[in-house]
């Protein structure tokens, strides 16, 4: 493949997968924050990261953006692959007490349907 459809393509997955993932950050940012920030402390404590308050809140900070950033290109992978295969790579679970499986991301739970519907579609909720 040529270097510049290659990178068209790119960015025309890299559209579609902002549009999926708006609402992916904001659920997992506390569950990350919590794991993040007390890794971050231990280190500090540790000495690896010298510093006060301030600069602890700094790190989690940059440790939480990067754990997000993680985690997402994790579910992307699969999200791409899934889309490839029919359906859009959406998520069809968008209600918070699912995130968990998101942030597991089994393949069942990516939107393999054409036309997608762009909204849950887990059948257990009134969201249809």
């Amino acid at each position: 493949m040529s270097k510049k459809l290659n990178k068209k393509l790119n960015k025309k997955l890299n559209k579609k997968l902002d549009e999926a993932l708006c609402n992916y950050d904001e659920s997992i940012r506390d569950e990350v924050k919590n794991d993040v920030a007390g890794v971050v402390e231990d280190q500090v404590k540790k000495g690896v990261k010298k510093g006060i308050k301030k600069e602890i809140k700094k790190e989690v900070k940059k440790e939480v953006r990067k754990e997000i950033r993680r985690r997402r290109r994790r579910s992307i992978r699969r999200a791409i692959f899934i889309g490839i295969l029919g359906g859009c790579g959406y998520y069809f679970y968008t209600h918070n007490d699912k995130f968990k499986s998101k942030v597991n991301g089994t393949a069942d739970k990516v939107c393999s349907k054409v036309p997608c519907l762009k909204k849950c579609c887990c059948g257990k909720c009134g969201d249809k």
